[in-house]
């Protein structure tokens, strides 16, 4: 079939008219099984006269073909000289000016090397390899891009040949990659025009990411190879430095950096999730990472939500592991060398003092509601109840995630943390609407907090005599201030029902959950 025709097809496929889209899809539909088509597909993609819409369209006619396709007992499957010229087509055309484009010719030869590398294309990783020290930026750039898309592709892989090339693959790529990324985080640090940090922040992320498939899913024991126990202990270094260096730089940097930040927090909770033991060594770096920013002033004008969501969900991945629990029976069973070293930090680290102001910190600055949250409750109520959210949400938003992080820390370190909200409760009880807005957020928060560990605060809190005495009556206030601290009031008693109200007082309770229900009140 003629190139020309193709390419017209191609144009077509794209129109905005539907005849003519119709018509194109169906000419590239007859095509998809007959021989020769992903050859003229790949040779059109590699002509930057073609516009940049139809090359596009070739390479993800390219991509659909390959699913089809490209194994070998496809229905009308490719022929091997086909493959070899579609495979050359894509490693010559790697030096791809346009992001979209790129992006696709990445995916697409990730693709292939899942059921091609190395047997059927050995040139790709060598390839790769030297484009990525290529002198050229767009090329070295474009080259990250696609092994990015291939080591996850590769990594992917579980039968135990596949993970032992990958083992391999490793070995020879780790070091040059790991060179690569210290460079190119150098100079993000150190640049100033908006396009040279966006080129810079982008190679060093796919660098990064490269190097989390490689630790994660290449090295079994990641942590007595030196080269990897450096670039590790570099990450928290670098994650710092770019805290610090997002206070001071544009807002049209900070994206790009915040990016970077992260692309290495991610990197330490997978390799912690993957090498739980491995990770031992670095367990007291981890913790004072996230305490010093989470719970001191050091996080002060340095805090953002995702790195909030993020630190918090390490912290909570680190203290829920089930690889640094004790064995029930030490006689019998001799923990790991690993295991003891993991309960000594966690006891160095996590003492009484530290506690206390971490669930203070969690309460008081991250659980409280601020002047926006009240604004948007008198607004709309629903979509204020709404937001809090259920399910995966403490994945993503702030203060879900750091609903279950108090309640994880409850739950490891409860005699510690016990008396510190039953203290917080206590001071914020008698607290009413003279008091300010500020006190009457702190308020919400401690009731919040006491709501959430209803179960571990079962025997502390004598409930029928709070509900009596001061919860009946505070849901009684109309002041609108008194509003978010009302809709808590019965949170608090849905949370607590079920959990310690005798029989005798529940009637009390509906009935002032009916006068609850009247249009006029925002609590509906």
């Amino acid at each position: 079939m003629g190139e020309s025709v193709v390419i017209e097809a191609l144009r077509a496929s794209t129109s905005q008219d539907p005849e003519l889209l119709k018509r194109g899809e169906d000419l590239l539909k007859s095509w998809e099984g007959q021989a020769g088509f992903y050859r003229t597909l790949s040779v059109i993609f590699t002509e930057h006269r073609v516009e940049t819409s139809v090359r596009w369209m070739a390479i993800t006619y390219i991509k659909n073909g390959v699913d089809r396709y490209w194994r070998k007992g496809a229905i009308s499957p490719i022929d091997p000289e086909e493959k070899d010229v579609v495979r050359h087509c894509l490693l010559s055309g790697l030096e791809e000016p346009v992001n979209q484009v790129s992006v696709q010719l990445a995916v697409l030869i990730s693709r292939i090397a899942r059921m091609d590398c190395p047997e059927q294309w050995p040139q790709l990783l060598p390839v790769l390899t030297a484009s990525i020290q290529s002198p050229s930026s767009l090329m070295q750039q474009r080259a990250l891009l696609t092994l990015k898309y291939v080591m996850k592709t590769m990594a992917g892989r579980r039968l135990a040949n596949d993970r032992k090339l990958f083992y391999k693959i490793t070995e020879g790529l780790f070091v040059p990659i790991s060179e690569l990324w210290n460079h190119h985080t150098q100079h993000l640090l150190q640049s100033e025009p908006i396009p040279a940090v966006a080129v810079n922040a982008e190679c060093a992320k796919n660098c990064l990411k490269v190097l989390r498939q490689l630790i994660v899913y290449g090295l079994p024991r990641f942590h007595v190879v030196p080269e990897v126990v450096a670039v590790v202990n570099v990450l928290f270094d670098r994650i710092k430095l770019f805290l610090d260096y997002r206070t001071r730089c544009v807002s049209d940097l900070s994206k790009h950096v915040e990016s970077m930040i992260t692309v290495a927090m991610k990197s330490l909770t997978e390799l912690h999730a993957h090498h739980p033991l491995g990770y031992v060594g670095f367990l007291d770096k981890t913790y004072q990472l996230i305490i010093s920013y989470m719970f001191t002033s050091d996080g002060a004008g340095k805090l953002y939500d995702k790195f909030v969501v993020q630190c918090l969900t390490l912290l909570r991945q680190v203290l829920k592991c089930e690889d640094y629990q004790m064995p029930t029976n030490l006689l019998s069973c001799v923990p790991p060398s690993e295991v003891m070293q993991a309960q000594m930090i966690r006891t160095s680290v996590f003492r009484s003092a530290i506690l206390q102001e971490m669930i203070r910190h969690l309460i008081m600055t991250y659980l409280i509601l601020s002047e926006q949250d009240m604004q948007n409750a008198l607004e709309s109520a629903e979509e204020f109840v709404q937001g809090e959210g259920d399910g995966d949400v403490y994945k993503v938003a702030v203060k879900p995630c750091v609903e279950v992080t108090y309640l994880t820390i409850f739950s490891e370190f409860q005699q510690t943390v016990q008396p510190v909200v039953m203290e917080m409760l206590n001071k914020v009880q008698a607290r009413g609407c003279s008091a300010s807005d500020q006190e009457l957020f702190e308020k919400e928060a401690v009731y919040r907090a006491v709501g959430l560990a209803a179960y571990e605060l079962y025997e502390q809190i004598d409930y029928d005599n709070w509900y009596s005495t001061q919860l009946i009556r505070e849901l009684e206030i109309t002041d609108q201030r008194y509003l978010l601290v009302r809709y808590r009031v019965v949170w608090l008693l849905g949370n607590w029902v079920s959990v310690k109200m005798s029989t005798e007082l529940r009637p009390s309770l509906y009935s002032c959950l009916l006068q609850l229900l009247h249009p006029s009140e925002k609590l509906v």
